[in-house]
């Protein structure tokens, strides 16, 4: 990326993603539903993720982390991605704090244009690099989802379809897609971490 004149923190980081590889983050506009099979993709509609579109600078999204080697599926590594494979509760530390498992990935099954999608889970508090987001973001889950293949499908889930600005996945609201018989439900919240319960 080139820059002509002077450009904000916001601007550089979202180029020097692209310059990493990564494509934009996007959301999944499935109108009073979460999932459905009738979405649309609303480019650059990810507000928390610098690759989408907003004023602040926040983390790269689960998935792109991934893609990027900067967090890890299943290792044993200081920060990692936890792959959900059976029923159970499971830890999810702030996605900015060190160490921990900073995000659950859920496998969905087989996208019809090719690969597999997976539900990334992540819990933002704002630490560190200080994710300057709507207090709500930090109150429940934010959910997104990428294909192994295809590295232009990062796509965020309203998880509060009723409310078209708020996305996160709040406590004693469980999400079941009919498509992967997948339950997922935050059953607790606090600045330390999240309690999710996953029934596969």
């Amino acid at each position: 990326a080139a820059f002509d004149g002077t450009k904000g923190i916001e601007t550089t980081i979202h180029e020097l993603g692209h310059n990493l590889g990564l494509w934009h983050a996007n959301r999944l506009d499935c109108g009073t539903e979460i999932v459905a099979d009738n979405c649309s993709t609303v480019f650059y509609a990810d507000f928390y993720d610098s690759m989408g579109s907003g004023s602040s600078a926040p983390h790269f999204n689960a998935f792109h982390k991934e893609r990027l080697g900067w967090i890890d599926p299943d290792s044993s590594g200081w920060n990692r991605i936890s792959s959900v494979v059976e029923s159970g509760s499971y830890e999810i530390s702030p996605y900015a704090a060190d160490g921990g498992v900073k995000a659950l990935r859920i496998r969905r099954g087989p996208n019809a244009e090719g690969g597999v999608d997976f539900f990334y889970l992540e819990f933002r508090q704002p630490l560190g690099w200080v994710d300057a987001l709507a207090q709500h973001a930090y109150e429940g889950l934010l959910v997104h989802l990428g294909n192994d293949t295809v590295a232009d499908s990062s796509r965020l889930l309203n998880m509060t379809p009723e409310d078209k600005w708020e996305h996160v996945l709040r406590p004693g609201r469980p999400f079941y897609d009919p498509a992967s018989d997948v339950t997922i439900e935050l059953l607790s919240a606090c600045a330390y971490g999240e309690i999710v319960d996953i029934i596969i």
